[in-house]
């Protein structure tokens, strides 16, 4: 338990456990992101479970833009039960994910981005979403997918702008909620390009469920 004044590289296999997300604060102090992961060594794996990830202000990549407040990530990460709040960046407030990311339970809020991925940027990486709740991000869209995006229950709502932004990528929705909390316009999920599979779940409360732009929809059950 504590507040940890932190920016932390990792590079190797690791596992960090807090003592709860309400107990281990681990703070960015706006000088870069909260945990970056995999910058120099990809193949790695690395857990993180039960702490709040806070205070990010991302990354500087090779085209002088800012990524991913909370944690930036190339590696394959899980995290469990976390609380990723009040970060920011141009791409990715939450997280940016440029490996393979899996959310487990815990909740991504209160981020914001300059663009895109107020909660989550996947960049051609892949991202699972078991549980958990993505809200009250600020951006153009809560969620950016270009790459491969399958959520598993949880809910994704109340994000400015567009719930889930497909962009060229694959996203599939097994069960959960996208819904805008009647205080977000846009749309639920717009798939511009891309490949959408609905196979449960609801989208609600936006002005248009799904807005599709050359993309391919298949809605099962």
């Amino acid at each position: 338990p504590g507040t940890y004044n932190e920016n932390v590289a990792i590079d190797k296999s690791l596992t960090v456990n807090g003592a709860g997300a309400s107990n281990t604060i681990v703070s960015g102090m706006n000088c870069g992101p909260v945990f970056k992961i995999g910058t120099s060594n990809s193949d790695i794996d690395v857990t993180l479970s039960g702490m709040n990830i806070t205070g990010g202000s991302g990354t500087s990549g090779q085209n002088g833009m800012v990524y991913g407040g909370g944690i930036y990530n190339n590696g394959r990460t899980t995290v469990n039960d976390c609380i990723i709040s009040k970060n920011g960046a141009w791409y990715g407030g939450g997280v940016y994910n440029g490996g393979t990311f899996t959310m487990n339970n815990g909740n991504i809020s209160g981020n914001y981005a300059t663009y895109d991925g107020g909660g989550v940027y996947n960049d051609y990486g892949t991202f699972t979403m078991n549980n958990g709740v993505i809200s009250g991000n600020n951006a153009n869209d809560g969620v950016y997918n270009n790459g491969t995006f399958t959520m598993n229950n949880g809910i994704i709502s109340g994000n400015k702008g567009i719930g889930v932004y497909n962009d060229y990528g694959t996203f599939t929705m097994n069960s959960g909620a996208i819904s805008g909390n009647s205080a977000v316009s846009w749309h639920g999920v717009q798939n511009m390009y891309g490949t959408f599979t609905m196979n449960g779940g609801t989208i609600s409360k936006f002005n248009a469920g799904i807005s599709n732009w050359d993309g391919n929809i298949t809605m099962n059950g």
